[in-house]
């Protein structure tokens, strides 16, 4: 993964156990408005005109995939634990 990656998750990391240690509920309305909002900037900024609909596009198609992905392996691990992870 890119640099770029990693600094966002020890970021995303940093914060969530900030909250948690804090015993607060993370506000994720809030964290994922604010992430979209980053994203749009870096579609609109970094993405010439022609090309920033595909690029949402994509971005869309990304997000699923990779919630999908999330969610099948916390559905596999709490199968293998025998737990709820979540």
């Amino acid at each position: 993964m890119s640099d770029l990656y990693d600094e966002i998750n020890k970021l995303v990391e940093r914060r969530l156990k900030h909250v948690t240690e804090k015993g607060e509920l993370v506000d994720t309305t809030e964290w994922v408005s604010q992430l979209a909002e980053n994203l749009a900037d870096m579609i609109v900024f970094g993405t010439p005109d022609e090309l920033q609909a595909k690029m949402l596009i994509f971005a869309k198609e990304r997000l699923e995939h990779f919630v999908l992905e999330n969610q099948r392996t916390l559905a596999e691990d709490e199968l293998f634990l025998g737990t709820e992870l979540h």
